[in-house]
């Protein structure tokens, strides 16, 4: 008898171990696309590092490496698929897609997200991520790392959290500031002045209300399929369709008119939305921002990480 169970102990065992040997072996990472779901005003975007631009249209697929800027009266809505899912692009802004990638284990889903803001502002919505995951959005003054969080970040170093968590270093004036963390309500930037030391502040209620209203309209218009896209004026910019092998709308958005329902899939069709109104719903436009860092020390590389700071810090004696 215990023999017998010596042995069944040692075949389970063994077949726990082939198991996860073959998830290993199944592991394979996927570089994922960012698409546009909607446009309004003027937006552009690059395949070539900004090399050459073209106009930005909705159902447009932006790889690694990719950029997309928007103009003054410019906004652009991005689905990042399983390494999002949204970003929102906002008036004057610069960013770049630096890393979509996507681990399946077999056990897990490991994404690996790198987004680089140049200039201006982006509103985002993180869903909840595996351990071994990283979303990382960086800087001119550093470098953002977010889990399961809604957020807005400035290209001046401003971070608001409507919610979840979000790790803040900064890099003024060629030091390493301190990491703080970022909770559910609460904003922080980076110091104006030398010897100042980073702070987070509670935002107000208002500045929180609209910063929910504005993720919340955020999610609807761009996660769900069927719904409708709409702009921040509230006009009709077309309808969602999540289904991988549909059409790809090449509709554009130049004059806030309803632009069809092309659809946002990869397949090889073509979406026929066309614009053929002005639309004249209002929206309730609010941009938070805070004060941005009055002197930098070099704009970190785009490959920089979290880590990559801490490990500098701790190397230089900078605590």
């Amino acid at each position: 008898m215990k023999l017998f169970r010596r042995l069944s102990l040692g075949y389970f065992v063994a077949l726990i171990s082939a198991a996860l040997l073959h998830a290993t072996a199944q592991a394979e990472t996927i570089h994922n696309t960012a698409v546009v779901r909607a446009v309004r005003g003027s937006a552009q975007i690059s395949s070539d590092k900004g090399k050459t631009w073209a106009p930005a249209r909705v159902g447009a697929r932006m790889k690694e490496n990719s950029l997309i800027k928007t103009a003054g009266d410019g906004q652009a809505d991005l689905f990042l698929g399983e390494n999002g899912p949204v970003v929102r692009v906002r008036e004057n802004a610069e960013l770049g897609i630096d890393r979509l990638d996507l681990e399946n284990t077999g056990i897990e889903k490991v994404i690996e997200t790198k987004l680089d803001l140049k200039n201006g502002q982006i509103l985002g919505s993180v869903k909840k991520m595996a351990a071994a995951s990283k979303y990382e959005v960086k800087t001119p003054v550093g470098v953002a790392g977010i889990r399961g969080t809604e957020y807005s970040i400035s290209s001046n170093g401003q971070v608001n959290v409507v919610s979840g968590t979000v790790v803040v270093v900064y890099v003024v004036n060629g030091v390493i500031q301190p990491a703080v963390t970022v909770s559910t309500g609460q904003q922080t930037a980076p110091p104006t002045q030398p010897g100042q030391t980073v702070t987070v502040n509670s935002m107000s209620a208002a500045t929180l209300s609209v910063a929910q209203q504005q993720v919340t309209t955020l999610m609807i218009g761009v996660t769900a399929t069927g719904a409708t896209l709409t702009d921040s004026n509230g006009n009709n910019v077309g309808n969602v369709n999540n289904n991988p092998n549909g059409s790809t709308g090449n509709a554009h958005d130049n004059g806030g008119g309803n632009i069809g329902n092309g659809g946002i899939g990869g397949g090889n069709g073509n979406g026929n939305g066309n614009g053929n109104g002005n639309g004249n719903g209002n929206g309730n436009n609010s941009t938070t921002t805070g004060p941005g860092a009055t002197s930098t020390g070099p704009i970190p590389p785009s490959d920089t990480t979290i880590e990559d700071i801490s490990k500098s810090a701790t190397s230089t004696g900078q605590h």
